[in-house]
Parts: structure tokens; C-alpha cells; sequence
């Protein structure tokens, strides 16, 4: 049985038969609700008699306690439904038919919005009899049968709760539940139900049944549509299969026809989709209030989500139609335009191919002819004259663009074109593309000519500068003008080498372009004419370029060697004039600390120990500092400057490091005699003590297997100690230099004290000594202790000498001692004021090496070296090689430059002359020794040198003499 439509069942729907709220029960089946309107008068008297009586004969039966059972009265009424349950009316027969068509129209929509295969039918009986609301159950259970899933039918009043009554024969899948209102609730959610029913669910009927009919309405035009759109794209398809035969581009007319059809339809469309928007707007308002048919949630029913799905299909299944309609259309256009442009697109193809064969090509040929120019000028005038031929070819070109960006649209647009438009379309292309290169490759050896013209120019104008700049320098001595000319030498380097760079490549660009032979606009050589000449002309002017770099390169390399020497030289005597602060930094300090004596024999040897690393600290500033001297000296030669402000620098290095070197020998000789004066006293009071105390001479024979001592050389020995103590009092007192700034150290007084009390106490012993012994006048104390004579300057040093030399071993020989005590002896009566010896440094024993003294020369005025024309030579040795064992000439323990024993510089040095004779300690006053006088003061030397190196200190620079004084170096 074929559907009813919205149209043909719209007095029904409007009726309300029969209506689709959009809920749906809490398991989710859809409801359908069937309100059983009053019947009209007579329709249902049997029915209402029999509800009458049975109202009255219950009331009756309540008000007589219930005198007939209910259950009686349930079966009369029972009785009554069967026996009119065959006798239905004519009106019952129309509703249950228009039930029928309602229920058959409305089953599909409510399945189709919901997943399960099943309805529950509401029957609204509120207000309806029993007859109409058992014709309408019977028809919907025979209606729906397959897709029932439940009955609810809503009772008048709460009376028929408690009967039991049957309206029609229910089945086993499916029974009629009677219920109320209230009870309705447990089943269904409020926002299910619609308002009528007590819920909340947005419903209009009038609304919902316009709907339908615009739905269905929609529907129609929208297949409609699409069958018109099948039409139209079906006679595009043929169009367009027509224009890829031979004879299809002649069909212009009727291809025109195909385009009014399409437009057409395609205005068509728009109403229908115009339309649909529209309709998928109406399914969620409200027509009367203007407002969204929505939850209180904001959502929509189930239903009008299904509704606004199918005409979002319908409109999207327009809009593909469409598309392919739209293409088609388009690729029958291409066609129409490739009928109308073929002749004229042919024409221009021949018109750019005469053109570029015949009066470009001869321009051409006569421009590359002309060179590439000789100088930035000639440049420039032939590429003025470039620029005037592309001005010619610009209309060609500008024709020959548009042929063939017309061309390439038909092709894309798959047209039909002649059979020999690709020929010529690629005979066309060839030509202009070659053409073309070789106007560009014309501009390109132009341009690459024009840059390296200009940059060789460039490059000899600099070259000249920088030249100019090399030779003119005026540095001087000032370092930082020499910083400025050495950072402009590098400017000027990294420019002319940047600049040179840039030549090469451009020349080598050019002879590149330069390698391929001249050719015309078919790709032929041209005959009888080549670059030789150019890459000549090229090659020339690089390697001009490439000599002017290496000169400048040399340049370049011998002025930065002068300033950087210049530089060095300021920083070696800036370093040097470091070294002098530091020298005097020290000689505050020994000003200050470094003048203690110390009270005991340990405390001296401390303060020893901390005065030769004191010496040392200070040798090692003088020696950093004249190594800094001699080194700018050797720059300032080479650098061909004036050593004047080298020879300053000297001497006033050397004369602090003189000043510093006496103070500290003074200290140094203080601490060795106060350390001898301790030992001494210790041991002389051990002695007396126990002399003292021997109860006789006998005893004391007895005790030392001998006679009695000498008294007298044993208080002379006593009296040395005594006056060297009373010497080494005034001494510590007085200023390590006088006249120097030094001051005296005020510490010293305890050490004063310590040495009276040691005297008192020694005097004393020899006192008691002296009376013990028998003397009572002439005696030893008055004749060697309390004797005032000056003390005898040599005595103290041979003294000190022997008391450097107890650690000399037993199989030491005498010379070896005496040696020892000449050597001491020698250091102690130099010039300086009371000087001892200098501490003594461990040697190493190394071979005899000669040191050449040339760069010394400047320094003769510092060190009184008489101005020789021989060769000076500074020779080292040391104790292990001997005296005896020298090379050819002999050795000699000499001084060199950096020796920490004076003030840098020796004086007794061995001169070579031509001969090979040789003198040693040469003085400035003295003459060399003739040739007669060589071996006897040879071996005169030879022997002096034997006492000078059998030492107990074995240093290894110990031979030097001193011209006058120590200030007198410097």
C-alpha cells in the first residue's frame, strides 16, 4: 500500500487524530499520542448510561456500606463491552479508518528518528467514552502490530483504579496499561511529554503539521532540481566530448545554447537553496511568538534534529550537482575561445619568429662584434647600446608573451588546436629562448667587463695610496702612533687583499664567458671571429694586478716587522720600568722589616734563611728588568733607534739594584757576624764554666792528659769574641746604609741588651777565670777583654770565612781552607762599607759555554769596559770542571748578564785578541798585557784563580772585582 502524503492527510493531522510530540519514554522508544476526543451525542448513551448507574449504584453501595460487592458491578460493565463490542458505528468506523492513515503516515517518521523498532501509543482517554476508546486500542494494535511495543491508556479519574475492566482482548506481546496522569510520570520525563500532558516538551501541532507540508514541498523541488541538473550536465558531457573532435570547435551556436541552458538551472538552484536555508530555520521556530521551539536546556527534539539533517543532505547533494555542472561549463568555454583565437594566435606565432630571424639577429651580430671595451667608459657606451636593442625587441617580446601564454592556456584547457600548432608553437620557443640567452649572456660579459675595469682601477688607486702611506710613515718611538699605523696597515690590507680577491673572480668570470665562441640567434657560430683578443686583454691587466699585490705584500711585511718592533720595544721598557717599581717596593721593605738582628743563634738563622729569599725576590726583579733592557736594546739596533732612553732606563735600574744589594749584604753580613758572635759566646761560656769550676791546675791537667792551656791565647780567643760582640752593638744600631735613606731598626735594641748581658756574663767567667789562675796584675782580662782598640775589619772576615767553612769535609786539603779564607777575605774588604760575603747558590755543574756580549757594547759606560776593537767574550764555569781544566785560551768563573752575585756585570772578564793571548781582570786603567808579558801573567792569574775557586761555597761566580765602588756600575 503505497504512503499517504503530508497533503493528502492534512484534515486528519490538523484533527489531531493522531500526533508525533517528539518524546520518547525513558527506555527510548518514540511516543505517538492518540487523544480520544468526546463523543458526539448518542454515540456512546449505552456506555454513559451504564458509567451513570454505575456511578449511582456505587454511590448507592458506598452510602449503604458497601451492600454489593465491587467486583459485581465490574463484571455488568464487562458485559456490557462484549456485548456491543460488534456493534460500531459509522462515525467509530471513520475515526478508526483516518486512525489508520494517520498511524501508517506517522510510524516511519517516529522509526526513523530513533534507533529502536518499536512505538509506544499514548491514548489520552481523559475526556473520551469507552466505546471510542476501544475502537482506537483494537485499530492500533491491528495497525501497529509488529511495531508495538506498549499501550498506556490515560483513565478519566481515579475511580477506575480500582476496577477491572477489559475493553478489548489484550495479546500476549503487548497489553493495555491503564493509568493516570500522575502515575504517567514514572514512565515518562517531564521534558518528554508535551504541555498538554503536564511536561515540558516545546510542541505545536499547527507548527509541526506546516512543517511537514514545506518539508515534503522542499522535497520535490529538490529532486526536481536535481533531475534538471542531470539533464544539463549530461548535454555538457556531450559538448564537451564533441569539441575533442576535428569538427567540434565549428559548434559554436550550439555550445552557446548548452551555456543559457546551464545559467538557467544554476538560477534555479539558488531559489531552492534559498528556500532550504529558510525551511531549516522555520523547523526550530515558533511562527506565532517568533521564538526558538527548544528545551529548557536549549536543545531541540530528536525530531527536529532528523528534519534539519535531511535538508542539509538535500542541499549538499544540490551543491555536488552544481560542481560538476560548473566544471563541464567551464571546459565548454575553453572550447568556445579556442574556435574564436586560433587564427589570430597562428598569425602572431609567425609574426615574433620573422622578427627574431631576421632584424634582431643582425642587430645582434654587429653588437658583439664591437668587444667588451677597453676602460669603464667604452663599458658603458656599449652597454648603452644593449639597452637600445632590447628597447627594439620589446614589442617582439611583448607578442611573443602573450602568443604564447595563449597558446598555453588552450593546451591546459584540453581544446582542440591544429595538428602543427605544437611544431611551430616549439620552433617559436626555441628561437626567442636562444635569442634571448644570448642577449643575456651579452649583458652578463658587459656588466662582468664593466666591474672588473672599475675594480682594476680601483686597485691600482689604492695600490698608490697604500704605498704612499708606507713610505711616508712617521711613527717615531711612540707606541701608540705605531699601534695606529700598524691597525691602518691592516686596513689597508684587508681592503687591497678584498679588492684584489674581487678582481681575480671577476677576471675569471669573464675569461669564463669569454671561452664559448659568438653565436646567432639559431644557435650557429659565427664564422671568422673569436675572443681571443678579450681573454688577452683580460689576462694582461690580472697578472699587472697580481705584481702590484706582491710588491705591496713586501712592503707591507717590512714596515709592520718595524713597528711591531717599535711596539715590543715600548713594552719591554714599560715592563722594565715595572721592574724598577718593584725594586723599590723592595727597598721600602728592607727600609722598613728587614733590618732585626735577632737575640739567639735560631732566630738568626731564620732571619737569614728569610733574607736570602728576600735577595733572591729582589735578584729576580733586576735580572726580569735588565733581560727586558737587553732585549729592547736588540730591537732598538734592528729598529735602527736611538738607545738613549734604553742606557736611562739602566741606569737606574742598576743604580737601585746597587742601592738594594749593599743594604741587603750589610743586613746579611750583620746576621752571619751576630750568628758567629752567639756560637762563639756559647762556647766560650761552656769553656770558662767548666774551667771555673776545676778545683785545681792539677785537676785539670789530670782531666786533659796534658799541660795546662795557654791562658793567654785562650783570652786573646775570648777577647775577639768580646770586641766583635761590642762592634756588632754599635753596628745593629746605625742605618744599613747611611746616607741612603735607610734608617736603623729600632728592634734592635733588645737584641742590644741580649748581647751586653751575654758580654757581662761572659766577662765575669774570665774575671773569675783570670783570679783563679793567679794573676793579679797584668792581668788577661785587662790586657785582651777590657781592651778598647779598634777591632781589625780583616779579623771579622776570616773569621766569618771559617765559620763558613766548618762543613767543609776532613779529606779537605789546606789549600783547599785557605782558598776558602782568601775568598772570604777578598769579599769582605771590597769597597762597600762593612760587607761580608754573599750567601752562597747551589750550582749546577754544566759545561763550559761561551756567551757572545756583542749587544753589551751600549752598556760599557755603566760597567767602565774599555773600548776594544777584539771580540768580548763572558765565560762560566764551574768548580767540578777545575781550575786547571780549561779549553782553548783557558776558563775563567766569570759573571754573565743575569748574575745574581753584583749589580749584573763583571769586570774581571777574559779578552780575546786576534793572537789568542788573553789577561785577566782587565781594568779600565789598565793596558793589556803585550805579547812577552802573556805567560807569566797567565800563570800569575792561573794561581790567583786556584785561591779564588777551593772555596767551601763553590759559586760559580765568585771572581769579579770592583772598579771603585759598588755605585759606581750604575
Amino acid at each position: 500500500m503505497q504512503m499517504a502524503t503530508t497533503r493528502d492527510i492534512e484534515s486528519e493531522l490538523k484533527r489531531r487524530v493522531a500526533y508525533l510530540p517528539g518524546g520518547r519514554d525513558r527506555s527510548g522508544q518514540p511516543l505517538i499520542v492518540v487523544p480520544i476526543d468526546p463523543p458526539p451525542a448518542g454515540l456512546c448513551g449505552a456506555g454513559g448510561a451504564v458509567g451513570s448507574s454505575a456511578s449511582t449504584t456505587a454511590n448507592n453501595n458506598n452510602n449503604n456500606n458497601n451492600s454489593r460487592a465491587p467486583n459485581q458491578h465490574g463484571r455488568e460493565l464487562n458485559d456490557s463491552f462484549d456485548s456491543d463490542s460488534r456493534l460500531m458505528t459509522r462515525g467509530e468506523e471513520e475515526r478508526c479508518q483516518d486512525l489508520d492513515r494517520v498511524l501508517r503516515y506517522l510510524l516511519p517518521i517516529a522509526l526513523g528518528s530513533s534507533t529502536t523498532k518499536s512505538v509506544v501509543v499514548l491514548m489520552d482517554a481523559r475526556q473520551g467514552c469507552w466505546r471510542l476508546l476501544r475502537a482506537s486500542t483494537e485499530q492500533v494494535q491491528i495497525t501497529l502490530a509488529n511495531h508495538l511495543a506498549a499501550v498506556w491508556a490515560l483513565k478519566p479519574e481515579p475511580f477506575w483504579e480500582k476496577q477491572h475492566v477489559e475493553c478489548v482482548k489484550s495479546r500476549q506481546d503487548c497489553k493495555i496499561q491503564y493509568m493516570s496522569l500522575s502515575k504517567l510520570h514514572k514512565f515518562v520525563d517531564l521534558d518528554q511529554l508535551p504541555e498538554e500532558l503536564g511536561g515540558q516538551l516545546p510542541y505545536q501541532h499547527k507548527q509541526w503539521v506546516k512543517n511537514r507540508l514545506r518539508m515534503e514541498t522542499f522535497g520535490k523541488r529538490s529532486q526536481m532540481i536535481l533531475a534538471n541538473l542531470s539533464e544539463v550536465r549530461g548535454q555538457l558531457e556531450r559538448g564537451c566530448e564533441l569539441q575533442k573532435s576535428d569538427g567540434g570547435f565549428r559548434m559554436i551556436d550550439w555550445m552557446v545554447s548548452l551555456g543559457t541552458l546551464y545559467r538557467n538551472c544554476l538560477a534555479n538552484v539558488r531559489k531552492v537553496e534559498q528556500n532550504g536555508r529558510k525551511l531549516y530555520k522555520q523547523l526550530e521556530t515558533d511562527e506565532e511568538s517568533g521564538f526558538r521551539l527548544a528545551r529548557t536546556d536549549g536543545s531541540v527534539t530528536e525530531y527536529t534534529t532528523q528534519c534539519q539533517r535531511l535538508v542539509q543532505e538535500a542541499l549538499a547533494g544540490i551543491r555536488g550537482r552544481v560542481g560538476e555542472a560548473e566544471q563541464l561549463y567551464a571546459e565548454l568555454q575553453c572550447g568556445i575561445q579556442h574556435a574564436r583565437e586560433i587564427r589570430r594566435l597562428e598569425a602572431g606565432v609567425e609574426a615574433v619568429t620573422g622578427w627574431v630571424l631576421g632584424p634582431g639577429a643582425d642587430l645582434l651580430r654587429q653588437l658583439i662584434l664591437r668587444g667588451i671595451g677597453q676602460d669603464p667608459d667604452s663599458v658603458l657606451v656599449l652597454q648603452q647600446e644593449l639597452e637600445h636593442l632590447e628597447l627594439k625587441c620589446r614589442d617582439t617580446y611583448a607578442k611573443y608573451a602573450e602568443v604564447r601564454h595563449r597558446l598555453g592556456f588552450l593546451f591546459r584547457s584540453r581544446c582542440i588546436l591544429p595538428s602543427d600548432i605544437k611544431p611551430r608553437r616549439s620552433f617559436m620557443d626555441s628561437v626567442c629562448r636562444t635569442f634571448a640567452g644570448l642577449l643575456e649572456r651579452r649583458r652578463r660579459v658587459l656588466i662582468t667587463s664593466y666591474k672588473f675595469h672599475r675594480l682594476l682601477a680601483e686597485f691600482h688607486v689604492k695600490l698608490a695610496d697604500a704605498l704612499r702611506a708606507v713610505q711616508s710613515s712617521e711613527v717615531g718611538e711612540d707606541p701608540t702612533k705605531a699601534e695606529g699605523a700598524m691597525n691602518m696597515l691592516d686596513e689597508f690590507q684587508q681592503s687591497i687583499d678584498g679588492l684584489c680577491g674581487e678582481v681575480e673572480s671577476e677576471a675569471q668570470r669573464l675569461l669564463d664567458l669569454l671561452v664559448l665562441p659568438p653565436r646567432d640567434a639559431v644557435g650557429r657560430e659565427l664564422q671568422g671571429y673569436d675572443h681571443r683578443r678579450e681573454r688577452q686583454h683580460v689576462q694582461f691587466f690580472l697578472r699587472r694586478v697580481q705584481d702590484g699585490q706582491g710588491r705591496l705584500q713586501h712592503a707591507w711585511s717590512m714596515e709592520r716587522l718595524r713597528l711591531r718592533r717599535i711596539i715590543e720595544i715600548s713594552t719591554c721598557e714599560r715592563d722594565s720600568q715595572q721592574a724598577l717599581a718593584w725594586l723599590g717596593d723592595l727597598c721600602n721593605v728592607m727600609k722598613t722589616s728587614r733590618g732585626r738582628v735577632g737575640c739567639n743563634q735560631t732566630e738568626v738563622q731564620v732571619l737569614k734563611q728569610q733574607q736570602s729569599k728576600f735577595q733572591e725576590t729582589a735578584r729576580g726583579a733586576y735580572e726580569y728588568g735588565m733581560g727586558l733592557l737587553m732585549a729592547a736594546l736588540v730591537l732598538r739596533r734592528s729598529a735602527s733607534l736611538s738607545p738613549d732612553r734604553n742606557r736611562q732606563l739602566a741606569a737606574m735600574l742598576g743604580s737601585v739594584w746597587n742601592r738594594l744589594l749593599a743594604a741587603i749584604r750589610e743586613q746579611m753580613t750583620r746576621l752571619r757576624v751576630a750568628g758567629l758572635f752567639y756560637r762563639d759566646i756559647a762556647q766560650h761560656e761552656a769553656d770558662l764554666n767548666d774551667l771555673v769550676n776545676s778545683e785545681s791546675e792539677t785537676k785539670w791537667t789530670k782531666e786533659n792528659g796534658g799541660d795546662s792551656p795557654d791562658a793567654e791565647q785562650v783570652f786573646r780567643t775570648l777577647g775577639r769574641t768580646v770586641r766583635l760582640g761590642r762592634l756588632l752593638q754599635r753596628k745593629i744600631l746605625e742605618p744599613l746604609l747611611p746616607g741612603e735613606g735607610f734608617d736603623g731598626c729600632p728592634e734592635n735594641q733588645q737584641a742590644v741588651q741580649v748581647i751586653s748581658e751575654r758580654i757581662s756574663c761572659v766577662t765575669d767567667l774570665a774575671h773569675r777565670l783570670d783570679v783563679a789562675l793567679g794573676n793579679r796584675t797584668d792581668s788577661y782580662v785587662d790586657t785582651y777583654i777590657m781592651d778598647d782598640s779598634v777591632f781589625d775589619m780583616e779579623e771579622i772576615d776570616v773569621e766569618v770565612g771559617f765559620e763558613e767553612s766548618e762543613n767543609i769535609s776532613p779529606d779537605s786539603s789546606p789549600k783547599d781552607e785557605d782558598a776558602s779564607k782568601s775568598s772570604c777575605y777578598q769579599s769582605a774588604s771590597s769597597n762597600c762599607s762593612w760587607n761580608s760575603l754573599s750567601p752562597g747558590r747551589n750550582i749546577v755543574s754544566k759545561t763550559l759555554e761561551q756567551l757572545d756580549m756583542k749587544p753589551m757594547d751600549d752598556f760599557r759606560d755603566y760597567v767602565n769596559f774599555t773600548p776594544t776593537p777584539s771580540k768580548l767574550f763572558l765565560q762560566t764555569c764551574t768548580p767540578s770542571s777545575g781550575v786547571g781544566s780549561s779549553t782553548s785560551g783557558g776558563s775563567i768563573g766569570g759573571l754573565s748578564p743575569n748574575s745574581s752575585e753584583d749589580s749584573g756585570f763583571g769586570t774581571g772578564l777574559r779578552v780575546y785578541n786576534g793572537s789568542g793571548s788573553s789577561k785577566l781582570f782587565v781594568k779600565p786603567d789598565e793596558p793589556i798585557a803585550t805579547n812577552a808579558d802573556t805567560t807569566t801573567s797567565v800563570d800569575k792569574s792561573m794561581n790567583k784563580m786556584d785561591d779564588l775557586l777551593g772555596g767551601s761555597r763553590f759559586r760559580s761566580s765568585i771572581c769579579y772585582a770592583r772598579s771603585a765602588s759598588c755605585d759606581s756600575l750604575f
